[in-house]
């Protein structure tokens, strides 16, 4: 296989790479050389990693692992790795001990993906594994071969972001996860020594292929050393802590906890004390490291200092009694004073007032803590083993460990999945659950269709509004359409007035169409008002109003507003000031174009014969050049006395039309009854006062 010449060359190795993925291990991050390449194709240069990438993958190729088959009902185990740029999954089978592959999974790591901490990376190594093996977890047990706390991590309560969104895509699967044994197929040895580099080796400049030699001679025990940073601090402002946990290849964790009570200085160490231990245990450290600035605190728990004030001799027994039991794990516990300057991060997370707090990233978990923590009861319901019949599904749930039997295996796992319908009938009855829910936008009742019984007996009236102020300080629009025959009559305003809206009504609807049966308008207060309903009544038009729940009530009114809106922007360009100027020609072309619902214009429907436009001058038609004042008369007649057979027809048109629509909405209908009595949440924005709350808010 000669070297590529040219960016040509780079893509068809690229391209025979991605074919071979499944039977290559760590395949992205041997490739890399060549993708770097793709990414500058303006200066084609190929460089002595290239070469000597492209060796090594010639090595490779010569003598590639042999894939094999599962067997049905086969246990499955996952191998993970991550690197600095790249990501590595291997699914493999053990057969009469020993153990042979699969399929291999590998992906580059771009952009912002990079910067993962070395457990997300690992996480997101079993996110694609999940994907890429979808078939084959289907109809197998997946077992997660990793050493790090790859399952604590995901089925942490707290997690939120991407890991949250990872847990739920993996969460279907069942996965049981163990820790990493001895390695029994030396071409499972290779993919984990070559992908599990330290970040130490990366800034040395030493690759993971050097270093696989090494590995192989010495094997050493992997010793990783988990080390708690924490601080605490007590201000004017409020008391707090921080804790940082420190673990092997990368692996970070930092709290800002925020004390409810009175405490001092001393009082909120010894609280980042316990409650980073207490974090560390969740974890599952093999060993812990406890660093502090706090010389009396470190004296203290060594023995150095004696406690003698009450609190601090409650905080020492608990702090005692953690020890104790990470002791009796086999959990080796040191403690050791350090300078200042090596605890600033910790010191920093404790010194955070409550705003400061809301503005931290998600990668920093918050905490508040209400009471001390030695006044915290251990609540423990003792159990006699064996007799419970919740401790099957407990460890399922935990561990992931089924019964040998299969029958009860089956009857475990099926009654396991049922409890997430139970959490989700439980949100339903939630008080708290359902105020802080997403609001539901899918229909609860069938759609109901307004029709008018003749032409202007029914109008909408809404404002649009506020736009640049033109001549006379005009800013508002106020329109009107009528229901039956789509016909709009709009007009500017400087004020949105009652008077105004009185006005309007009289000049534009009363004067040129008469006095409409019916008016459909929001609940603005200038509809809304004493004035507006005792013109109204005196006037004898049923004045309605379109609920806050269901605004489509007033809809043609808002489809006009929107009509109008958008021909404005369209004829406006940059002379956002003319705007006012225009609002004729746009109500123009409104009338004389034909609507959907009717197949006729409006002007058509109002007067029974359609308008002369400008383009039937410059393009005559047949009405246009042989027009006769005479027998222009008569044709006007005799259109008028086919106006109702033609308004009959649009209405038949506009019922089809309706029916039609209301098919398609009452497709997404989920009927939600209501009884007198029931109580229901308003949605906040419904109210008009969404804006005038804080983000956090209920909906």
């Amino acid at each position: 296989m000669p070297e590529p010449t040219c960016v040509r060359d780079v893509q068809r190795l690229s391209g025979k790479v991605v074919a071979l993925n499944r039977f290559m291990s760590r395949s992205a991050e041997r490739c890399l050389p060549f993708f770097k390449k793709l990414r500058k194709v303006s200066n084609f240069e190929w460089t002595e990693d290239c070469r000597k990438a492209f060796e090594e993958l010639k090595r490779y190729l010569s003598s590639p692992h042999v894939l094999s088959s599962p067997l049905e009902w086969e246990e499955l185990l996952i191998y993970l790795s991550a690197s600095e740029q790249a990501v590595s999954a291997v699914l493999v089978r053990v057969e009469g001990g020993e153990q042979k592959l699969v399929f291999y999974v590998s992906k580059v790591l771009k952009d912002a993906k990079v910067r993962y901490l070395n457990i997300e990376k690992i996480a997101y190594a079993l996110l694609l594994a999940v994907r890429k093996f979808r078939v084959y977890l289907e109809s197998h047990q997946g077992v997660v071969m990793t050493d790090q706390p790859l399952k604590k991590i995901l089925h942490r309560p707290e997690t939120s972001g991407r890991m949250l969104a990872w847990s739920i895509e993996i969460s279907p699967y069942y996965l049981e996860y163990r820790p990493r044994t001895a390695i029994k197929s030396q071409a499972l040895a290779d993919f984990i020594a070559e992908c599990s580099f330290s970040e130490k080796q990366v800034e040395l400049g030493v690759t993971p292929s050097e270093t696989v030699q090494g590995e192989r001679e010495r094997q050493p025990p992997r010793d990783f050393g988990w080390k708690l940073y924490m601080d605490g601090a007590s201000g004017a402002r409020g008391s707090g802590a921080g804790i940082m946990l420190k673990g092997p290849e990368g692996f970070k964790v930092c709290y800002a906890l925020r004390l409810e009570f009175s405490a001092s200085n001393n009082v909120a160490k010894y609280e980042a004390l316990i409650n980073g231990m207490l974090v560390a245990m969740e974890v599952g450290e093999t060993d812990l490291e406890v660093n502090s600035d706090s010389q009396l605190v470190v004296n203290q728990i060594t023995g150095a200092y004696q406690a003698r004030d009450p609190t601090m001799l409650n905080y020492l027994a608990k702090v005692k009694d953690i020890e104790a039991e990470l002791k009796s794990q086999g959990i080796m516990v040191k403690y050791q004073r350090i300078p200042r300057e090596e605890n600033e991060e910790a010191d920093l997370l404790s010194r955070l007032s409550r705003e400061e707090l809301e503005q931290l990233p998600d990668e920093v978990y918050i905490q508040h803590v209400n009471i001390p923590t030695f006044d915290k009861a251990n609540i423990v319901m003792e159990v006699e083993e064996g007799q419970n019949w919740m401790i099957p599904y407990l460890e399922y749930l935990e561990r992931g460990k089924l019964p040998e039997d299969k029958a009860k295996a089956k009857k475990i796992e099926a009654r396991a999945a049922n409890y997430q319908a139970e959490a989700e009938e439980f949100v339903r009855r939630c008080d708290v659950c359902q105020r802080f829910a997403n609001s539901i936008n899918v229909p609860a009742t069938p759609q109901s269709s307004i029709s008018s019984p003749w032409s202007f007996s029914q109008w909408g009236i809404d404002i649009l509004g506020p736009f640049p102020k033109t001549t006379g300080q005009k800013k508002f629009v106020i329109v009107a359409v009528e229901y039956f025959s789509k016909w709009p009559e709009a007009e500017t305003v400087p004020t949105i007035t009652a008077r105004k809206m009185i006005d309007f009504v009289w000049d534009s609807i009363i004067c040129r169409f008469g006095i409409p049966r019916v008016l459909i308008s929001d609940n603005g207060r200038q509809f809304d008002c004493s004035a507006f309903r005792e013109f109204t009544r005196n006037m004898g038009i049923w004045h309605k109003f379109s609920s806050v729940a269901h605004p489509q009530t007033n809809g043609q009114t808002e489809i006009t507003n929107r009509a109008i809106l958008q021909g404005l922007k369209k004829r406006l360009d940059g002379a956002k000031g003319n705007w006012a100027d225009e609002l004729n020609s746009i109500l123009w072309a409104f009338r004389t174009a034909p609507r959907a619902s009717t197949k006729e214009t409006p002007f058509a429907l109002a007067f029974g014969t359609e308008a002369v436009v400008p383009i039937e001058l410059q393009v005559p038609i047949h009405r246009v050049q042989s027009n006769d004042e005479n027998a222009n008369s008569d044709k006007l007649r005799s259109n008028l006395d086919a106006l109702e057979e033609v308004r009959e027809e649009a209405q038949v048109r506009t019922t089809a039309y309706q029916q039609r629509a209301a098919r398609y909405y009452n497709q997404r209908v989920r009927e939600r009854s209501l009884k007198v009595e029931d109580l229901a949440l308003r949605n906040l924005e419904a109210t008009g006062k969404r804006a005038a709350v804080e983000k956090l808010a209920p909906t």
